[in-house]
């Protein structure tokens, strides 16, 4: 097959270098079928993650931004053309599926959307959420299928199990990549977010869970992955609690596992997610889990287990959930060990991968 790959780049939402988990969601997904015989192409407004950019056949920039609706549905109208796509698959966000849809239905060929991230985020005008309604309305109609991550996620979403077209496919991890590493305690604690800097990541919410933690480990740092148009203010946020000398920001990164083997666990107090790539690979490394209740948590942590899950914007459950793993060093281990054999079990990559593959295949061969 020939695969026109759409998809907002992370630098080009952000302006920095480095990778957001969509990009290498995909980057795994793709790179497995290039490996297989099919042929990629790629759509983007940026500069593309590198692991991406090395399997596709070619890697077109274009405006996203300000190109308007009809002016880039045109685009990668002529682009499928250009390389004679079989199928397009948009990778987000809503408007850029709407975008793709229409451009498959100009080309002649079927459009397969992925949702990664399920739901509105009410901290958005009126106004933008009504225009993403529109857009996502759009892409839904257009579509010939709409990929979930989880059932929960399909659940929760306002199409959801409603559209006779919905599949669900989990996010993979090629684990042998991801080293199980080696933690102890002894040296203090070190807690990890890897998320952008947007509302619905819940940084104040690490912030303030954190300055809970200090109370009970004194020693407690942080390293912080990602960039964003909120970067700036939640640093300064830290700064005005006297955390901002104990996090590392590091940005966003291209390769994530040198930062994932210096932490001692993630912290992810989203507002939305579909199924983060960032806790599925740090739990490849060994690391557990504090979440709180979003599509895909209880998929991700066992509670107890290898983590917990716990409210949306509870600062005090989020911490007390870093102190139940930190406690003593026989359970931490226990954690680590229990979030390895998880994402050795549940998230390879090649099931996830061969059933994308599959729904591609199945979904071409519908629209001939």
């Amino acid at each position: 097959m020939r695969i026109l790959v759409v998809m907002k780049s992370a630098a080009g939402r952000s302006g920095a270098r480095g990778t957001g988990g969509a990009e290498v969601v995909a980057a795994n997904m793709f790179g497995y079928m290039a490996r297989n015989g099919d042929e990629i192409y790629v759509a983007t407004d940026g500069a593309i993650f590198s692991g991406l950019r090395d399997i596709a056949i070619s890697v077109d920039e274009m405006p996203f931004e300000g190109a308007g609706f009809a002016l880039l549905g045109a685009r990668l109208c002529m682009t499928a053309k250009i390389y004679g796509a079989d199928v397009i698959v948009s990778e987000g966000p809503i408007p850029v599926d709407a975008a793709a849809a229409v451009a498959a239905r100009m080309a002649g060929i079927p459009c397969v959307v992925r949702r990664h991230v399920i739901g509105k985020d009410l901290r958005q005008p009126v106004w933008r959420q009504a225009i993403y309604e529109a857009f996502d309305a759009v892409s839904v109609a257009a579509a010939k299928k709409v990929i979930y991550l989880t059932e929960d996620a399909r659940d929760r979403d306002r199409w959801g199990s409603r559209i006779g077209k919905s599949e669900i496919v989990w996010n993979g991890v090629d684990v042998e990549k991801f080293s199980c590493v080696e933690r102890t305690l002894e040296m203090g604690p070190v807690l990890g977010m890897v998320a952008q800097f947007t509302p619905v990541k819940g940084w104040p919410v690490f912030l303030d869970a954190m300055d809970r933690v200090r109370e009970r480990f004194p020693s407690v740092r942080a390293i912080a992955v990602g960039a964003g148009p909120l970067y700036e203010e939640i640093r300064e946020e830290a700064r005005g609690m006297g955390l901002d000398d104990r996090i590392e920001w590091t940005g966003l990164l291209d390769d994530i596992r040198p930062a994932l083997a210096r932490m001692s666990l993630l912290v992810l107090p989203s507002y939305r997610e579909g199924l983060s790539q960032a806790c599925i690979e740090a739990m490849a490394t060994g690391l557990p889990l504090a979440l709180t209740r979003v599509a895909g948590a209880d998929l991700l942590v066992e509670d107890g287990v290898n983590g917990f899950v716990v409210d949306q914007g509870d600062a005090d459950s989020v911490a007390r959930a870093i102190c139940r793993i930190l406690e003593n060093e026989e359970k931490y281990q226990g954690f680590c060990q229990a979030s390895r054999d998880r994402a050795e079990s549940l998230f390879s990559l090649q099931a996830p991968a061969d059933r994308l593959r599959k729904i591609l295949e199945e979904t071409v061969e519908e629209s001939d």
